[in-house]
């Protein structure tokens, strides 16, 4: 199947205009909810003002808390391109990327030398018709593809080799493979009363469900309210550090620890946002929430921090979020409990560049970014400061492709 050529340079220019300028602070006005720990159980509470400046200084020099980066180019075939990363996942040396445009899984070593593309888009037994979201299977590297239109869960090989598929008609936000016959699902706010019949609009957002649909656990019990579809929030979901499962709710701005065995969660890190915090979405009646929202729509109401992600390593968490249309980043040291505020964008002073934006972490506790190369020459270009040569090889080398470059950096304490 060919692919054609899809330009990187209009995706990568949103990207870098919504992050912002590198030192307008993260500011705004209206007071948001009071903060109630008695939600979050045995959490650790992780206290975030968002009216507090960013640390300049750690902005301009990402060299005070990252001990090491690494550049490397991605190759393809030169019939492939990566047109839009909507999705990286890092395992046992590999990295997996879907693309959303051309709605295919992309296999790479961790040193960016190609692997495998898997491209089954189609209407037989073995292919998908979409995909929505895709994870790697952590005992055997497998790739498991949603797709909505197929309405199953298909597993391939890193080879790309058929291996079968799930039935799922259970509609969900972030999934996670448990074994061949079970995953984990999470659901923020989508009516799943087809699969709820009893108890519908009561229904869970963490469920464990079998290959015949059967739900065998449950947890987070809530009422389903429409209007929750008008409201914007992040789909991260679900993401593993070390052998732990994490689930990642914005809407509650909580992460998770998730029990298989149990099929339970527990929080495991709450966010304060102080004097911005959103109201408890989930807890309003259904008329209290369709005042809110269309004050909401109609931007009567506001000026609270929604968490975005949550990117977490065995020693540091990045914690990116939204406030007052900006785009704002923490680093959070495990140990010693101190976070350094990025804000929306911060400098390698090493290489004279930006930083990438965290897409995952790795299994050996780095973060893992990118750039696209017509991006980096773009920085190069515009940049007030020399770049340093090994940025200037790189750019050189990648000049004339459109190619994606990962960028793995490690944090050291601070």
């Amino acid at each position: 199947m060919k692919y054609y050529k899809f330009s990187l340079s209009k995706f990568f220019m949103k990207c870098f205009l919504f992050s912002g300028a590198l030192f307008q602070a993260c500011g705004g006005s209206n007071d948001g909810v009071e903060f109630a720990s008695e939600f979050y159980g045995d959490a650790e509470i992780i206290r975030i003002d968002p009216k507090k400046d960013i640390d300049e200084e750690y902005s301009m020099k990402a060299s005070l808390i990252v001990s090491s980066i690494e550049f490397f180019p991605l190759t393809l075939p030169g019939d492939m391109i990566i047109g839009e990363i909507a999705k990286m996942i890092h395992h046992n040396g590999h990295v997996y990327i879907f693309d959303r445009h051309t709605e295919s899984i992309f296999i790479f070593t961790d040193e960016g030398e190609f692997v495998n593309a898997i491209q089954r888009k189609g209407e037989g037994p073995e292919e998908y018709g979409d995909i929505k979201d895709f994870e790697v299977d952590r005992n055997s590297g497998n790739v498991l593809i949603y797709s909505p239109r197929s309405q199953k869960i298909l597993r391939y090989t890193i080879t790309g080799e058929f291996l079968g598929a799930m039935n799922n008609k259970i509609q969900h936000t972030s999934f996670f493979p448990i074994s061949d016959s079970k995953i984990a699902i999470y659901n923020s706010r989508r009516s799943n009363g087809h699969i709820f019949e009893s108890t519908f609009p009561i229904q869970p957002r963490f469920i464990i469900a079998n290959d015949a649909e059967e739900i065998e656990k449950q947890d987070l019990e809530t009422a389903y309210r429409e209007q929750l579809l008008m409201y914007p929030l992040s789909n991260l979901g679900f993401y593993q550090i070390g052998d732990s499962l994490r689930l990642m709710e914005s809407i509650n701005s909580v992460v998770y620890r998730v029990n298989l065995e149990e099929g339970r969660v527990y929080p495991r890190f709450a966010f304060d946002f102080a004097n911005a915090n959103p109201p408890r979405l989930y807890d309003m009646e259904a008329d209290e929430l369709s005042t809110f929202v269309e004050d909401y729509n109609n931007k009567k109401v506001g000026g609270w921090a929604s968490l975005h992600r949550v990117d977490e390593t065995a020693d540091f968490l990045c914690v990116t979020y939204f406030y007052d249309k900006q785009v704002c980043r923490i680093f959070y040291s495990k140990h010693n409990k101190r976070q350094v505020k990025i804000g929306s964008s911060w400098m390698n002073d090493i290489d004279n560049i930006p930083m990438p934006i965290n897409e995952t972490t790795t299994n050996e506790s780095e973060f893992l970014g990118y750039y696209g190369s017509d991006m980096l020459s773009m920085m190069i270009k515009h940049g007030k400061n020399n770049p340093s040569q090994r940025i200037l090889d790189l750019e050189k080398s990648q000049r004339d492709a459109e190619s994606i470059i990962l960028v793995k950096f490690r944090l050291k304490d601070f």
